[in-house]
């Protein structure tokens, strides 16, 4: 009886929306009593994370990036747009939340990354003054969560503007390798300008950048849609090699570098399908992509080696947008056919998707917005794993509440999700009554595995 009463009340409390206050000793304990109790739950602990006391930004909280220490996987750091900065020490049983300050300007696009030496990156664009803004690619670091970020370094200024970077960190030589979208002149209708893919690495930790270097050998156009290059992600391989993906005209494209980013491909490859562009419309969304995340399996998993991408369009229609996988082991030279991720069977809308594989145990975690239980703008959060290598899915719902965007509320670009050993933490915006929150959920899939297993018998 005593068991079953517990298990009430954690489903009844684990997915409640938690405001967290760092400096409420109160809170602290209530979380360290929720997770000693988890074992007996396969439940998400969902919380809502409060923006810095300092922050101004009236969209601030959307765009999260995530990112897991893995010398101790308790440590977790997270940024949004368009200035914010939290951390936490246990596991997410509380988080720290400030503002960041560079000489350059902070103006959104938040990647944060953790090398295996346990330092932290923040990666963001510039905004120095109105005239130059969006000039560089700053880098932010710290060597421990007890110390703030502080400006390190940044990327050439060459007079162009650039956006949308993602970044990978060598494993073994610490390298950092940073790709992004670089715009002779945003918006420009000019013929003659164009967008194209820039690569740069540091290899002192972000205090110094490599001239950048035009990777791709195509170009897009300056309108930021469809028809401009973007939505770069990046990933290492097992030899040092690193992979880099990005859209254009309807079509997922990969670039190769296999001496540490010394040398590129001279022509990028084709390897998906985008139909639709990667620029579309979702009802009450103030904007969409289908961006991609590009991965690979580093673990000693039976798929070590297996390089994915998972992406969103509307090859189904515009009310049926989907998530999709693909997957190559050969490098990236083949791939096999395009899988689902969403596991729904009617037509509704999947978006704003990311996906991670787990270093550890290589399994493939997705998280997107979902409307299949409803059939107006009301939006859920749903995860999706697989434990076969991207063969199938399962997907749960994260939230307890649907919310409702607004398409006038700016809502950012993309959501986060990060895995180690099978320990999800995740991170997405919602909106109730005008006001963006941020939700953070940390989940065990341990113990949903066993309790699938348990379903099953």
């Amino acid at each position: 009886m005593f068991d079953k009463y517990i298990a009430f009340l954690l489903s009844e409390t684990l997915t409640m929306s938690i405001k967290v206050n760092t400096n409420n000793l109160f809170f602290s304990l209530f979380f360290v009593l929720l997770f000693s109790l988890l074992s007996c739950s396969p439940k998400a602990l969902i919380v809502t994370i409060e923006k810095p006391k300092t922050s101004d930004y009236a969209y601030a909280q959307v765009e999260p990036s995530i990112a897991i220490n893995p010398r101790n996987p308790k440590e977790i750091i997270a940024g949004t747009v368009l200035n914010e900065y939290y951390y936490s020490s246990n596991g997410g049983l509380s988080w720290t939340a400030l503002s960041l300050t560079s000489p350059y300007g902070v103006n959104g696009d938040p990647v944060v990354l953790v090398d295996n030496q346990g330092n932290y990156f923040y990666f963001h664009l510039s905004n120095p003054d109105e005239d130059t803004r969006l000039d560089r690619i700053v880098c932010q670091r710290t060597s421990s969560l007890s110390y703030p970020m502080s400006t390190v370094g940044h990327t050439e200024v060459n007079g162009k503007m650039h956006d949308k970077h993602w970044a990978a960190i060598d494993p073994n030589s610490g390298t950092i390798h940073m790709a992004w979208t670089q715009f002779d002149k945003y918006k420009s209708k000019t013929p003659g300008d164009s967008s194209v893919i820039v690569y740069a690495q540091s290899k002192d930790y972000g205090s110094t950048w490599s001239q950048p270097i035009r990777i791709s050998r195509l170009a897009g156009n300056c309108l930021d849609d469809s028809g401009s290059i973007e939505g770069v992600t990046i990933c290492m391989g097992l030899m040092g090699e690193v992979y880099i993906a990005y859209c254009l005209n309807e079509k997922i494209y990969l670039n190769v570098s296999v001496d540490g980013g010394q040398t590129w491909m001279s022509s990028e490859r084709e390897i998906a399908d985008q139909p639709g562009g990667w620029s579309f419309d979702i009802p009450g969304i103030y904007r969409m992509n289908g961006f991609p995340s590009l991965q690979m399996d580093v673990s000693n998993s039976d798929f070590r080696g297996r390089l994915y991408l998972s992406w969103s369009d509307q090859r189904n229609g515009k009310s049926n947008t989907d998530v999709w996988l693909i997957y190559s082991d050969d490098q990236g030279q083949t791939w096999s056919e395009i899988k689902a991720v969403n596991n729904d069977h009617g037509s509704r809308q999947q978006f704003m998707s990311t996906m991670r594989v787990d270093p550890k145990t290589g399994h493939i975690v997705a998280l997107f917005y979902d409307r299949r239980d409803h059939m107006d703008w009301r939006t859920d959060v749903f995860l999706a794993y697989s434990e076969d290598g991207g063969s199938t899915f399962k997907n749960f719902k994260l939230n307890k509440r649907a919310f409702a965007p607004n398409p006038k509320i700016f809502f950012g670009d993309y959501l986060a999700v990060d895995i180690y050993n099978d320990v999800v933490h995740a991170m997405w915006p919602e909106l109730y009554l005008g006001k963006i929150s941020l939700k953070y959920a940390r989940i065990d899939l341990n113990e949903r595995m066993k309790s699938d297993a348990r379903s099953k018998m």
